[in-house]
């Protein structure tokens, strides 16, 4: 059995051994960090809708809007991936040509960074231009 003594020795043995241990290198970050894409593919499979560029002038009636959208990465990912209309309502104004470039464009499969680097080659305004005619936010 043990005494008072033996008892605080080794626990004071555990916190040396649990100092001296190297941190646990595991994930870093939020668990949901692909919900954005989730849910946009979610929301194209399965609410179809024509692309801008079909000669519909049904589709220049038709947006999807964004409620709370925050930084605006589900507007960039449809108006530039998906090419749709959307008006996002946030009450704080995004910035929805550096979230695409910052958070969306990394992401996307190569062969569409490929496509989207010829355009900007084309046209440096290329992004911008395209989500200026496809995104409106109300504040």
């Amino acid at each position: 059995m043990e005494t008072e003594d033996d008892a605080g020795s080794s626990q004071s043995e555990n916190i040396e051994q649990n100092r001296s241990k190297p941190k646990r290198k595991g994930r870093h970050g939020a668990r949901n960090q692909h919900r954005h894409k989730s849910f946009v593919k979610w929301l194209v499979e399965t609410f179809p809708l024509p692309s801008v560029n079909t000669d519909s002038d049904l589709h220049q009636n038709l947006h999807v809007l964004d409620v709370a959208g925050g930084k605006g990465e589900v507007a960039a990912r449809l108006c530039m991936c998906h090419r749709q209309n959307v008006v996002m309502v946030d009450p704080r104004p995004a910035d929805v040509v550096n979230c695409f470039e910052t958070l969306v464009l990394p992401k996307i499969p190569n062969k569409w960074q490929r496509r989207l680097l010829e355009q900007t080659e084309k046209n440096p305004n290329f992004v911008m231009e395209t989500v200026d005619s496809r995104f409106r936010q109300l504040v």
